[in-house]
């Protein structure tokens, strides 16, 4: 990514920007990460951030190395991948003041719904509920049943709406969260509106 993109999303009015290292943070060892990936992603996590536009800074496979990412990039917010304990991230970054995004594994989308939702269940109380976008701990796969990510979705609205029992999805909602919310955007109470008839 060049640093000029930064600046030409912040013009073009985007309201947060996910600076994302997926090929290198996992790929290389600790010594050459921060000699050839890490102060990249700064570089571009600094431009987007110099725009004024909130910065999310995720390493996938770098969970070692959340508080380097965190003070080199200047990001507002962590990306906290699946192989990452929540709990434990959320204790070294606490000083830091960042919030953190993440960490479902993506691969429990395969599982039945009512084990989606108690790993993401898991996984909010993990985070503490403060400062933390609930998200997948890396993309979603590509065959996962469009069902078992409503699982996902309805899971985090209960926990955001503090109801058990959400409303049916709207009409056509599961084309939404297929186009809106799989591995791009923050599922949750910002989407509900999109998703259910009442709320």
């Amino acid at each position: 990514v060049e640093v000029g993109d930064a600046h030409e999303r912040a013009e073009r009015q985007v309201t947060m920007r996910d600076w994302l290292d997926a090929r290198w943070a996992a790929a290389l060892g600790p010594r050459d990460f921060r000699e050839f990936a890490l102060p990249y992603l700064a570089e571009a996590a600094r431009a987007a951030g110099s725009t004024g536009v909130p910065v999310i800074a995720f390493a996938p496979g770098a969970g070692w190395a959340l508080e380097e990412i965190a003070s080199a990039t200047g990001a507002q917010v962590i990306g906290v991948d699946w192989q990452t304990d929540a709990g434990e991230a959320r204790r070294r970054l606490g000083p830091m003041k960042v919030a953190l995004q993440g960490n479902l594994d993506p691969t429990w989308l395969y599982a039945p719904p009512a084990e989606i939702e108690r790993r993401t269940h898991a996984m909010l109380e993990a985070f503490g509920g403060v400062g933390h976008i609930a998200n997948l701990g890396h993309g979603i796969l590509p065959d996962v049943p469009v069902e078992h990510a409503a699982a996902f979705v309805r899971a985090l609205d209960a926990n955001y709406l503090g109801a058990q029992d959400t409303p049916p999805l709207r009409e056509g909602a599961l084309d939404v969260l297929a186009q809106h919310v799989l591995g791009s955007a923050c599922p949750g109470p910002f989407f509900a509106d999109a998703l259910y008839d009442e709320i």
